[in-house]
């Protein structure tokens, strides 16, 4: 996970929630309420965490042989559901390059292209959690290399909203095509 200067910044003042929670809990005879403080606080902490997993993986279709990355515009097949506003963010978080991208994907052949279909997408409400699905198609060099889901979750109040999601989403693609990622076929 990246660490910014906002998440930084921000990890002082949620773990002294949490300390607070922890000792005003059983005090106040409330240990269910100062769980709840506690598990929010964590995942203030945590931000919002992306997965990909594989649907189809074709024989051949070894992304890890990649050298460059490109992503296409997001779309959605699910109409007014996923709000636009969805799609431009994740195009925007797409767009942007941080040292381990960078690293990892230094250009040159192979390529590898990725599809993204955003099929849902629910925002931080006052009490539930934010979700963002998509179903990604990949092509290495112009020929099919599978199908992948895309899951990125959030409990965090500050990471519920479109830009802490898509971004976890781009940043939980690059992990996902790590040489040394754990992924099953």
């Amino acid at each position: 996970m990246l660490l910014t200067r906002a998440t930084s910044a921000l990890i002082p003042r949620c773990l002294g929630l949490l300390g607070l929670a922890c000792l005003a809990a059983p005090l106040c005879g409330c240990i269910g309420a100062g769980l709840g403080v506690a598990k929010a606080a964590i995942s203030e902490i945590r931000g919002a965490q992306g997965k990909v997993s594989w649907i189809t993986n074709p024989a051949g279709g070894d992304v890890r042989a990649a050298r460059s990355l490109e992503i296409a515009p997001a779309t959605t097949s699910v109409g007014p559901l996923c709000p636009g506003s969805v799609l431009r963010s994740f195009d925007t978080a797409a767009g942007r390059t941080w040292p381990e991208r960078t690293q990892r994907f230094p250009g040159g052949p192979p390529r590898l292209r990725i599809y993204p279909d955003v099929t849902y997408f629910q925002g931080k409400g006052l009490m539930s959690g934010a979700l963002l699905l998509a179903r990604l198609r990949l092509e290495l060099d112009g020929q099919p290399a599978g199908e992948a889901l895309l899951v990125v979750e959030s409990d965090a109040f500050t990471a519920g909203g479109e830009e802490a999601l898509t971004k976890a989403a781009i940043e939980a693609i690059v992990r996902w095509l790590s040489p040394n990622a754990n992924r099953s076929p």
